[in-house]
């Protein structure tokens, strides 16, 4: 995800960041509800086709295709590549084949989960060379990931699970899983009853959140790019950055994969610095905050500093010619003091040096003509 950046503008403080609340939602479950799906038993009399051959299966969007290129061997045992009780079962097929879901679209997604659960039919499973498992991943139609399973004469129900965590699709629009296989002997074979993909990282996305003054109140407005499971927004204010109350809670789009745009009017606000927030609260009660947003109102509003977040240095932008002397103080969210500085020339703009100012969120307090203002920055 591109970095959150902030932008200062006399009268307004402009946050523009992409800002993600977490969780996770199952976006692939295989469909193995449809008794029959996939290639029927056969024996030596009824051989299936020549390869390749492919039978599609399941529900949309969770379907899948099963396909093989090799015609299975016909060796008089029941071969079998098909649900049955909710199962894809591989049995004694006798050659090469696959199983894969339709491509999945992840164009929103940044990390995902990947989890299969199965286990073994018959005594001696992969017991020649040219038998194999393995489960694979694609992402945007390029070359598969692949995954063996590695087993050699085990027991009928050893497990043949797959996991793959924190997967970083961030750069992909599509993803297909499955697996791939060859059984050659009789009553051996597979039992997969589960193939499921969660985005771990389907975010209500945050692209913009600003405050404007708007005649006798403060205007805010925020804008999302994606939303999932979101239930509703919270606007919080604060007159100190630190503590904050709930002003008003609007309602969430719920799902949605294109930008929606809100806004919140503050009637009445503080004579001073104003710090706003937003809690994002989904379905389940899940809380996540947003970064705060100050804005200086009545007295002293003209004031302005950028950039924000600062990296070395801070400029402070007067709101006129000053020919006076200009104390200010740099401190840390528990009130201790970080640095000091002092100007008396004629100036329009102060440059402040913070290169060696640690990272984190600090109140600039300046003073001038006998007036005080603060202002909260962020420091990278």
């Amino acid at each position: 995800m591109n970095r959150p950046f902030f932008r200062f503008n006399f009268f307004v403080l402009i946050f523009i960041f992409p800002c993600s609340f977490i969780f996770s939602q199952i976006i692939y479950n295989a469909d193995f509800s449809i008794e029959g799906d996939g290639f029927p038993d056969h024996t030596t009399s009824i051989p299936p086709a020549e390869g390749p051959q492919s039978v599609n299966g399941g529900s949309a969007p969770n379907n899948w295709e099963a396909s093989y290129t090799t015609k299975p061997a016909t060796d008089g045992s029941a071969n079998e590549f098909s649900v049955n009780s909710g199962q894809m079962r591989i049995q004694d097929w006798g050659g090469s084949a696959s199983w894969q879901s339709a491509a999945i679209d992840v164009s929103s997604v940044i990390n995902l989960d990947i989890t299969a659960n199965g286990v073994t039919l018959g005594n001696t499973v992969q017991n020649v060379g040219s038998e194999f498992f393995n489960y694979f991943y694609i992402l945007d139609g390029g070359s598969p990931v692949t995954t063996p399973i590695v087993l050699s004469g085990e027991s009928a129900g050893t497990p043949v699970n797959y996991n793959i965590t924190g997967l970083d699709v961030s750069m992909a629009n599509s993803i297909v899983v499955g697996f791939s296989f060859n059984v050659n002997d009789a009553d051996e074979g597979y039992l997969i009853s589960s193939y499921t993909v969660t985005a771990t990282a389907l975010p209500v996305e945050l692209i913009d959140f600003n405050a404007r003054k708007y005649f006798n109140s403060i205007q805010l407005s925020w804008q999302t790019a994606t939303e999932i499971d979101n239930d509703f927004f919270t606007v919080q204010h604060s007159l100190d950055g630190r503590t904050f109350h709930d002003l008003e809670t609007i309602d969430g789009a719920g799902n949605s994969f294109e930008s929606k745009s809100y806004s919140f009017v503050h009637k009445n606000p503080h004579n001073g610095m104003n710090y706003y927030r937003l809690k994002q609260t989904d379905f389940d009660g899940e809380e996540s905050f947003s970064p705060v947003e100050s804005i200086q109102f009545g007295e002293n509003e003209y004031w302005s500093i950028y950039p924000n977040p600062a990296i070395d240095q801070l400029t402070i932008s007067l709101p006129k010619t000053s020919d006076q002397n200009i104390a200010i103080s740099i401190y840390d969210l528990q009130g201790k003091l970080h640095k000091q500085f002092y100007f008396t020339s004629e100036l329009n703009q102060l440059e402040l040096p913070l290169a060696d100012l640690e990272q984190g969120q600090y109140f600039l307090k300046t003073i001038a003509n006998n007036q005080v203002s603060t202002h909260l920055f962020f420091k990278k």
